[in-house]
């Protein structure tokens, strides 16, 4: 199926369990609950392999990395909005949650009639469909110049006339290292601990002393920083190496969660008065610089590292990884919690400091040359 074509898809699948969800209350059905959230988590898997890769495959190749942290922009949004609007006052309530499960329907109906102007990957025509003159005739519309001057764009692709299966994927060396890589880096985001940050820093900010509604409105406020942050990366993502940013980020990511839990443990002896207030700077700080690398990067970095043939292969199993991590950590994290209680974030700083080693000694830089671009088209 063509790029475009699963984007259809993942918008009919969102539609009928924005129904199903909505339908769930009303009816009193738990059962179309069930069915709507498998059918919500299929969406969001394809949703993770397709848009990053769709997005890539449309950039131009010094954009890249602003194309590739659009997707970030876009998911961070959804969580901001998703807890704005699940506050209790507003949606997050008995009466009223069916409506904050199926409001995305609503996005889906008004995407619909753009669906026409969303044009086909180039790339994908002219060495997946070997359909040459509609690719350059697509990239030419996207990009606004003469087929005459854009050309060199695909004629410089390899196309492939063998079909790309996860077999052949694991058997060829570089494809294999590929997708080693993108598993690891999006495995070590997961487990970073930005979700178990996400899920209880509402209980950190009231161990800090604030109340229950004021701590939802902190990890609202943390979900902001972290969407701010994610459009600010756009504007210097493409002068900085991938693999800079990501260690980088990720270091200091580990400096935030061990000052972190070195706070939550002097909170707790209460030997030190304030030092809760300390619980939200680092919070705030470790979701700070989590934005600028370690968020957005793993997303895209999957599609930099192959060429097409190969590519959704490997993004299908990013996305994968991002949901098995996410999974792996909501399920183990409350246990983690009652068995290390303050050192419970432990685990992630040594899992991110097992990233920060794996990316120095093995991820390659995905940056484009500008430079290579240049003697190409030349």
């Amino acid at each position: 199926m063509m790029l475009k074509g699963t984007l259809k898809l993942i918008y009919l699948i969102n539609l009928v369990s924005g129904i199903l969800f909505f339908s769930s209350k009303s009816l009193a059905h738990v059962e179309l609950f069930f069915i709507a959230r498998i059918l919500s988590g299929l969406s969001a898997g394809l949703t993770m392999a397709m848009v990053p890769m769709y997005l890539l495959e449309l950039s131009p190749s010094d954009k890249s990395g602003v194309f590739g942290v659009i997707f970030t922009v876009g998911l961070n949004f959804g969580v901001v909005l998703s807890q704005f609007l699940g506050l209790e006052n507003i949606l997050g309530n008995e009466s009223l949650w069916h409506y904050l499960f199926s409001l995305y329907g609503i996005l889906v109906l008004l995407a619909l009639p753009t669906l026409k102007f969303v044009p086909e990957s180039p790339k994908y025509l002219y060495t997946v469909r070997n359909e040459h003159n509609k690719a350059l005739s697509e990239l030419s519309n996207l990009r606004g110049m003469p087929i005459s001057d854009i050309s060199w764009e695909l004629e410089n692709l390899l196309v492939s006339p063998e079909r790309w299966t996860l077999k052949r994927v694991i058997n060829e060396p570089y494809s294999r290292k590929a997708i080693i890589i993108t598993c690891i880096v999006m495995l070590g985001q997961q487990l970073s601990g930005i979700n178990a940050v996400f899920y209880y820093s509402t209980s950190i900010f009231r161990n800090a002393g604030m109340s229950t509604a004021d701590a939802q409105y902190g990890n609202l406020g943390a979900g902001i920083i972290n969407f701010i942050v994610t459009i600010l990366s756009t504007t210097f993502i493409d002068n900085f190496g991938r693999k800079t940013l990501l260690i980088f980020s990720s270091a200091v990511c580990v400096f935030m969660l061990t000052a972190l839990m070195i706070s939550m443990q002097l909170s707790s002896i209460g030997t030190i008065p304030g030092i809760s207030y300390f619980l939200i700077v680092f919070v705030i700080g470790y979701v700070l610089f989590y934005g600028f690398g370690l968020g957005p990067i793993p997303f895209f970095i999957g599609s930099e590292l192959t060429d097409v043939g190969p590519r959704p292969i490997i993004m299908s199993a990013m996305s994968v990884a991002n949901w098995s991590g996410n999974f792996l950590v909501g399920l183990t994290f409350p246990f983690v919690n009652l068995i290390l209680k303050q050192y419970s974030f432990l685990p992630f700083i040594v899992f991110t400091i097992f990233l920060i080693i794996f990316t120095w000694k093995v991820v390659p830089e995905t940056k484009p040359s500008f430079d290579q671009e240049s003697t190409d088209n030349e």
